[in-house]
């Protein structure tokens, strides 16, 4: 339990001990662990963990009430009957919402380092995943770590727009990252995204660069999603292609 906790990037938080007549002690309200000393002050519980998937497919949203974009807790998502054929994990919410509709699919945002969450997803398991993510060091960082955390319920990840020539494209886009992400696990990159990564750490265009998601032009990023989607779409599966080694 405490592996996966560190794989998503979510702190084990340290239990506070009460004052010694029993009741909870009015100092956790000012500490560095403020919200859990404000729920366990007020006798509250904290507010879940959610996730925001969207459905793509409209033959799926009919089964759900017609509902594309849905805000929920990790657990009640969880046990959504959806049957997808693949998964978008992106960063952006508005690249999310971007995204065309395709038969099977669904897309979920805004996770960062707790895209491991995913993994206790029952539906997504076994699926054909594709992250996009901010060309930067912790979108590469990112990467690995769904590739680590998914496999294990046979999940294959790809990637696009995750390489030299889309940095290069679009370097003008470019933006100061302002901590890089380093000792990514070299296995868990393809050739051409670890060269990517490595160029970044080497500060090859400039101090810390980095290009985020939302600014590449979406004529550009639609027509390589719907590339992906497209195959998917036609066979079912991914078409096997060179990658990591998990």
């Amino acid at each position: 339990c405490s592996e996966d906790l560190d794989e998503v990037g979510i702190e084990d938080a340290q239990e506070r001990q009460p004052s010694m007549d029993g009741a909870p002690s009015l100092e956790l309200a000012g500490s560095g662990n403020s919200a859990l000393g404000f729920h366990a002050v007020c006798g509250l519980r904290a507010a879940p963990t959610r996730i925001r998937p969207v459905v793509l497919c409209r033959l799926l949203r009919g089964q759900r009430g017609g509902l594309r974009d849905i805000e929920a807790p990790i657990e009640e998502v969880a046990r959504l009957p959806l049957k997808p054929r693949a998964a978008l994990i992106v960063e952006n919410l508005e690249t999310a919402h971007s995204l065309e509709d395709f038969e099977g699919g669904v897309a979920i945002s805004r996770l960062g380092n707790a895209v491991g969450l995913l993994k206790d997803l029952p539906w997504l398991h076994g699926l054909p995943v594709l992250y996009w993510g901010d060309l930067d060091t912790y979108g590469f960082s990112i990467l690995a770590l769904a590739r680590t955390v998914l496999a294990r319920v046979g999940c294959h990840v790809d990637a696009v727009m995750m390489d030299l020539a889309t940095i290069e494209r679009h370097m003008q886009l470019a933006v100061v990252e302002p901590t890089q992400a380093v000792g990514v696990a070299r296995q868990r990159l393809n050739e051409a995204e670890w060269a990517a990564y490595e160029s970044l750490l080497a500060q090859r265009w400039g101090v810390n660069v980095r290009i985020e998601q939302e600014r590449i032009p979406w004529t550009f990023a639609a027509q390589v999603l719907q590339h992906w989607c497209s195959q998917v779409s036609a066979r079912g599966e991914l078409i096997p292609r060179p990658g990591p080694d998990l």
